[in-house]
């Protein structure tokens, strides 16, 4: 999300209400617009309800964003609801930007139904659920004024474009559906919610979502060994038939069990012998295990053993709602095993291959 969250401040001679650092990013775009800074007190003043709560707050799970802190200054909930909300809108009208629903009057009304929710998505379904009715409607026309300066309409265009009013509130509705319906639900099903919002604002949701760090892949440099290299390039290794994510990555850890002894098994490790069993279990955020999930599983077999045996594997085996996968060990050579996390069809995270030597 590329909108920037800071106070209010008209840039001269431009005819816009910029919020914050990015002077032509987040713009509010007016014709005119009468004391501006008495606007931006006031809404100073909205966004900053129980600042004291907020100050200390760290947002609940069902936040699209974590509380970002920058120059020291802790971004409102407000703030967050309303950049979200233009970016929604964004993606609605990308495709008929004429009709789309001005930031100046999105701002508003946003700030007039906050109630110092202290979360983002709770600061978000009240607005959405109440923004409408500080719009008003006498003698067949829209009111919305300037908090700053009441005998100024933001909303004077809906009354000679009743196009433009019809889809503000056609916005609004969808809304209320694709955010307040959907965001507790992100990490479980959020398909509906990229859709909204734009991939790049929802792979930086989940990807922040619960950072996980590990140290079970092996070093670049390590990958491109030729030996390894030579093993994950066999062309048995089928293609994932669904679309790789860029965030989330996860992890895999392994156990190998020799004559009843366990002990972990490291990537890329000694060589171990046959007939033994390996566990695998990844190394993931318990957020993005939350509600039904799959692990696509690619296990790559290589070497003679395996090609006399048939048993070159290269296909995708699933784990329902488990973490874990068991295999043991038959052929000598060098294998691999790489782990793919999908919701409702949708690859959201992956791991890295993980390599076992076998003698």
């Amino acid at each position: 999300m590329n909108e920037a969250l800071g106070s209010p401040s008209l840039h001269k001679g431009e005819g816009e209400l910029s919020f914050g650092d990015d002077s032509k990013i987040g713009t509010i775009s007016i014709v005119r617009m009468s004391n501006p800074i008495g606007y931006s007190d006031w809404f100073d003043q909205r966004k900053r309800v129980k600042s004291e709560i907020q100050k200390n707050a760290i947002f609940e799970s069902s936040s699209v964003e974590p509380v970002k802190i920058k120059n020291n200054e802790v971004k409102l909930p407000l703030q967050r609801a309303i950049q979200i909300l233009k970016r929604h809108r964004d993606k609605t009208f990308e495709n008929n930007p004429d009709i789309k629903p001005i930031s100046i009057i999105i701002t508003t009304l946003s700030a007039q139904a906050y109630c110092g929710e202290t979360g983002v998505y709770d600061a978000l379904k009240k607005i959405l659920e109440t923004m409408s009715s500080y719009i008003r409607y006498e003698k067949g026309k829209y009111y919305i004024p300037n908090p700053s300066n009441p005998l100024e309409n933001f909303a004077d265009k809906w009354n000679s474009e009743p196009d433009k009013a019809k889809a503000f509130y056609d916005w609004l509705n969808k809304a209320k559906n694709d955010i307040t319906a959907i965001a507790p639900f992100i990490i479980d099903d959020y398909s509906r919610l990229e859709e909204s919002l734009g991939e790049t604002v929802v792979e930086r949701a989940i990807s922040e979502a619960d950072p996980i760090k590990h140290d079970f892949d092996l070093p670049t440099t390590e990958y491109n060994n030729p030996k390894i290299k030579t093993a994950l390039s066999v062309p048995h290794r089928q293609k994932p038939p669904f679309k790789l994510p860029k965030y989330a990555m996860l992890g895999i850890r392994a156990t190998i069990t020799e004559n009843g002894v366990s002990r972990p098994y490291q990537n890329n490790g000694p060589a171990i012998p046959k007939n033994c069993s390996i566990d695998f279990g990844l190394v993931v955020s318990p957020k993005l295990l939350k509600g039904g999930y799959t692990v696509k599983w690619q296990v790559v077999n290589t070497g003679d053993e395996a090609r006399a045996a048939n048993g070159l594997r290269g296909g995708f085996e699933t784990e329902v709602n488990s973490p874990k996968r068991h295999e043991s060990t038959q052929y000598q050579g060098t294998h691999f095993i790489q782990a793919f996390l999908l919701k409702r069809g949708k690859c959201i995270a992956m791991s890295r291959e993980f390599i076992v030597n076998i003698k």
